[in-house]
């Protein structure tokens, strides 16, 4: 998975947590305004979270896996040698089609929504207009009043004052904002079904606080349902606008007539603080240091040449694949093989074997998560097949610094580490730096 699919992958989770949170919580509150807040908050920060980048402390515990999954790697080893990573692929990149349509969805999403928008500032432009403070009220030929940023769209053979209150009671609440936001969110997120769910739980909201600020300047309850009843059976819009008419009615009329919830349940809305915390702990990174990683600024002076293995020996189960030529399984012809494969238990540690700088962090259809690390002016090391990274680009590492965990990723038949040493940007046999490797 890429960089950016893991990413909408996790945008994704977030979401999903504020939304179930929503339904099961605060759904039924007569908060109005903390639940608009709330669902526009979680909306953004499920953006955010999967953004934001720190790290754990160290934990001393190693996850293991069984000694039956180990001896099924052994087995895997012994009969297939792993590809080299300076070897062409011929197989399509199902990534790169993947990520095609996805931009294919984004693109048709957004171009709906600004036709969208054109079709309502048309509908202006070809309408009589005149303002009433701050807001533009539009009389048009449609029988729906529904209300746009700053302006109030209503049939132009006229409305009840009340309907007229409810769609100013939008603009002045800058309801347009909230509606854009989750257009885009919509638009990104297309393939998610969950956003239109999300996109009609903020619209209600809005409806809630509309009905509410009606009500609060008129007063008549009864007079206000019977406007609501004759519109009950009229249809929901895919639009970003704001409307009277709407399949919400009768939520709407059950949340009028309901007792307001006891202002002591809006400390409830508090959980927002451990969700987050939970989350943003969820998609940190690993613990990334055994040893204290450099202060900024300090030069790697005399530990800038690989001398330690990057995993600890007693947890390897041997070297799968030497350094240098052998047959290769898939073309059955000679190849080059750059590097050395470490066997070893998915999610054992893999350190940097000298004092360096991430150069990259990245994912692909053959490496799968590797990293690669600069030593001084003549070192390379790269360590590919991870199952995740604990460090990102530019970050400065120590010699035996925790940067990653042992995985299965790429073209990998068993969890392993493929290791390489570039010395002066060739690669040279890593045996010839790990001494201590049996």
């Amino acid at each position: 998975m890429t960089a950016f699919g893991l990413y909408l992958l996790k945008v994704n989770i977030c979401l999903t947590v504020f939304y179930v949170l929503y339904i099961f919580l605060f759904k039924n509150y007569t908060f109005f305004r903390f639940n608009r807040y709330y669902l526009i908050t979680g909306l953004v920060f499920s953006f955010l979270i999967p953004l934001v980048k720190f790290s754990l402390p160290d934990n001393p515990y190693q996850t293991l896996t069984g000694s039956f999954e180990q001896s099924l790697a052994e087995v895997e080893y012994t009969m297939i040698h792993l590809r080299p990573l300076n070897q062409t692929v011929t197989m399509t990149d199902y990534t790169l089609l993947a990520f095609i349509c996805y931009l294919g969805g984004v693109l048709i999403s957004l171009l709906q929504m600004i036709r969208a928008v054109f079709s309502i500032i048309h509908l202006r432009r070809n309408s009589e207009a005149y303002s009433i403070g701050g807001t533009t009220i539009v009389k048009t030929r449609i029988l729906q009043p529904f209300s746009f940023v700053n302006m109030v769209f209503l049939p132009a053979s006229g409305v009840d004052p009340l309907i007229m209150k409810h769609e100013s009671a939008h603009v002045t609440q800058f309801h347009w904002i909230d509606l854009m936001l989750i257009e885009l969110a919509v638009a990104v997120l297309w393939f998610n079904p969950l956003t239109v769910l999300y996109k009609r739980a903020i619209k209600l909201q809005h409806e809630y606080l509309a009905d509410a600020d009606t009500l609060g300047q008129h007063g008549n309850v009864e007079q206000y349902l019977k406007c609501l009843l004759q519109h009950v059976c009229k249809e929901n819009t895919p639009h970003p606008i704001s409307q009277f008419y709407s399949t919400s009615i009768k939520k709407r009329i059950m949340m009028i007539t309901k007792d307001k919830t006891a202002s002591k349940f809006s400390i409830a809305y508090f959980m927002l603080v451990p969700v987050v915390c939970l989350l943003l702990i969820s998609f940190s990174n690993r613990p990334t240091s055994q040893a204290a990683p450099f202060e900024d600024g300090q030069k790697y002076v005399g530990e800038d040449i690989p001398s330690v293995s990057p995993i600890v020996i007693e947890k390897s189960l041997g070297i799968a694949s030497d350094f240098g030529y052998r047959i290769d399984p898939i073309t059955n012809k000679r190849k080059f093989h750059t590097g050395v494969d470490f066997r070893s238990s998915e999610g054992s540690l893999v350190m940097s074997t000298a004092n360096g700088i991430v150069l990259e962090s990245e994912n692909d259809s053959s490496r799968g998560n590797f990293i690669v690390v600069k030593h001084g002016e003549m070192y390379m090391t790269s360590y590919s097949h991870l199952k995740s990274a604990a460090v990102t680009v530019g970050d400065l590492l120590a010699k035996g610094q925790t940067i990653g965990y042992v995985g299965n990723t790429g073209l990998s038949t068993a969890p392993h580490l493929h290791y390489e040493i570039l010395k002066d940007g060739k690669p040279v046999d890593p045996k010839d730096y790990l001494p201590k490797v049996k």
